[in-house]
């Protein structure tokens, strides 16, 4: 008894076999025809899986379906990846393994600042996208290299026009854009804040016309 010879290769369609058809076996029965062209589209469809897989980079993994060190990993290795490894290791963006294919695009104006790199390509991991508490404010650092921080101040209402200046809870390595602010208390103080130096900003508080001692909420953006 011999099997079905299979080609990778897309059959467009199933043929129906019809009730004129005559009961026919061998290579190229009619019988045969249903089952030669199912047998090509998964012949097709196991080779465009495995050229897939070629694609996933190699990362370090402790262990993962018995396979320890940098793993090649297959889809079942994902699947098999703890909520940990998977926090550890990935997040979902990849740059480029080479210039004609792609996993996960990435702009190529992004610089990013720590990116490690696994089988020759540049993946994101949680190291470039991280927060952090300090001085009390909460820092996010992005991949890109922007840092946003929110933080809690006093505006002392016998600075008056000239503001009070208030350090950041992280200094900006390059620029400080801008800063938001909002009354920190009740809701009835009217604040601004603006950027002073890379570590400190000026902020202010008013209850309508009187510079008054106000709890102002910042958020500061820079890079």
């Amino acid at each position: 008894m011999a099997n079905v010879k299979e080609n990778e290769k897309w059959e467009p369609g199933i043929y129906q076999l019809e009730t004129t058809d005559p009961v026919m076996g061998g290579e190229d029965g009619i019988d045969n025809l249903q089952a030669k062209q199912l047998a090509n589209r998964t012949s097709y469809l196991k080779k465009q899986i495995e050229n897939v897989s070629k694609l996933i980079p190699t990362v370090p993994v402790q262990s993962v379906n018995g396979k320890i060190g940098d793993v090649q990993l297959s889809a079942a290795d994902f699947d098999a990846l703890t909520e940990q490894q998977l926090l550890e290791n990935f997040l979902p963006a990849q740059k480029q393994l080479n210039k004609n294919s792609a996993v996960y695009d990435v702009v190529d104006l992004v610089k990013f600042q720590q990116r490690p790199v696994f089988n020759n390509s540049g993946v994101i991991t949680l190291g470039d996208y991280r927060y952090d508490l300090n001085n009390g404010g909460v820092v996010l650092r992005r991949a890109d290299g922007l840092i946003i921080q929110k933080f809690t101040a006093n505006y002392n209402e016998s600075h008056g026009e000239t503001g009070t200046v208030v350090s950041l809870p992280v200094t900006f390595p390059t620029v400080f854009y801008f800063a938001i602010a909002g009354d920190a208390y009740s809701g009835c103080h009217t604040t601004s804040a603006i950027p002073n130096s890379t570590s400190s900003v000026r902020i202010w508080g008013k209850t309508g016309n009187n510079y008054t001692q106000s709890s102002v909420q910042i958020v500061a953006i820079g890079r």
